[in-house]
């Protein structure tokens, strides 16, 4: 059986092979999920914690009998993303490792 990577040069968020390590950089995304949506509304901000806690008091507060239009602006491939918050059924804060430019 072949190895994918050579001996004792692989370790949990680096490679270091002939090129030597790839340095890594921490990027941190919001995850929306949504009712009827099977994937989540992936959210990258300036200050993703401020956006999960806003998220989950969305969610807090959310009422079936007044339901609100909720709009966010992220930075990544979505630009600006709009939802009823009657419509949001959990939030997350994710990790992301991200090769650092060079």
């Amino acid at each position: 059986m072949a190895q994918q990577f050579p001996p004792n040069t692989y370790q949990a968020g680096s490679y270091t092979g002939v090129s030597g390590a790839l340095p890594q950089a921490q990027q941190f995304s919001v995850l929306v999920f949504l009712r009827g949506l099977a994937t989540p509304v992936v959210l990258y901000a300036e200050n993703p914690t401020q956006v999960f806690d806003e998220v989950k008091g969305i969610i807090r507060q959310a009422d079936p009998k007044a339901p609100k239009l909720i709009e966010k602006a992220g930075m990544g491939p979505l630009k600006k993303v709009a939802f009823l918050d009657i419509e949001v059924t959990g939030v997350a804060l994710q990790s992301d490792l991200t090769a650092a430019s060079r």
